[in-house]
């Protein structure tokens, strides 16, 4: 996995996530430090646009609560044209955002389906002891029981 998968927009979200546990690359350092760099320049402007989509979010329910207010309609439309700038910047198809935002959902659904099956082993788990560690461990003596 090189840094120009990154910059040319053709590294998926997953990889992305796990690029710092990848640790088998065995590239020359100034390509691990060009990927280094393309990946903290990424991911700063993700967390840039993350910002600025809150904003206008807030701007969009605080639109709701106050209809009749023109200045906040004058703020959302301007700074909805600043995100679409910066979204073309980025230099991104709006269907690499699609993917990106189905990639993203998936691993959330995979992680809350995994919290969902923990808790409820968990729950069985209490049923047999409420010390869920000690029973993992395996600290009882027959006496007990």
């Amino acid at each position: 996995m090189s840094g120009r998968k990154i910059a040319d927009g053709k590294m998926k979200v997953k990889d992305l996530i796990n690029v710092d546990t990848n640790n088998d690359m065995d590239d020359e350092a100034d390509e691990t430090e060009v990927m280094d760099n393309l990946t903290q320049e990424f991911i700063a402007k993700g967390l840039k646009l993350a910002e600025m989509y809150r904003e206008l979010r807030d701007l969009e329910r605080a639109i709701i609560e106050n209809p009749e207010n023109e200045e906040l309609k004058k703020e959302f439309i301007k700074n909805h044209a600043s995100v679409n700038r910066f979204i073309k910047s980025l230099n991104i198809k709006f269907t690499k955002l699609d993917k990106i935002a189905d990639e993203l959902k998936d691993l959330y659904m995979r992680l809350k389906r995994k919290e969902k099956d923990l808790s409820k082993r968990l729950k069985k788990l209490r049923k047999i002891d409420e010390d869920v560690d000690r029973l993992l461990q395996g600290d009882y003596n027959d006496r007990k029981f």
